[in-house]
């Protein structure tokens, strides 16, 4: 039996089909939904896996967007509720668009918004 954890970073871009980023939206739903097959099927052997949802971070790929600085996160700041969704034992996590946002809970799966860890 194994033992570890794999960590994937999707994308809010996959719960929602803009004219901007479908293709890139399109990838990133594949790859939840790709990430969810293989936690289920590596959980019995022992390795972990969690599905990263950050929403839009502040990188090179962001840098020209017209984004607000609230909605974005900073990569260090990312990082940081990585590890903490690692030692939780998380399957999954994702930051709201807002604050004021708290998006449902899923009940298969140990599932919060980032700003409740």
């Amino acid at each position: 039996i194994g033992k570890g954890t794999i960590i994937g970073i999707s994308s809010v871009a996959g719960d929602r089909g803009k004219v901007s980023n479908y293709i890139y939206g399109s990838a990133k739903s594949g790859f939840t939904a790709f990430l969810s097959g293989l936690r289920n099927r590596l959980s019995s052997k022992g390795v972990k896996v969690i599905t990263v949802i950050p929403g839009p971070v502040r990188t090179k790929m962001t840098k020209n967007t017209k984004l607000p600085y609230f909605i974005t996160a900073d990569v260090d700041d990312v990082s940081k509720l990585i590890y903490l969704a690692v030692k939780k034992n998380m399957d999954k996590f994702h930051k709201p668009k807002t604050h004021k946002d708290k998006s449902k809970y899923s009940r298969k799966e140990k599932f919060k918004p980032i700003d409740e860890l």
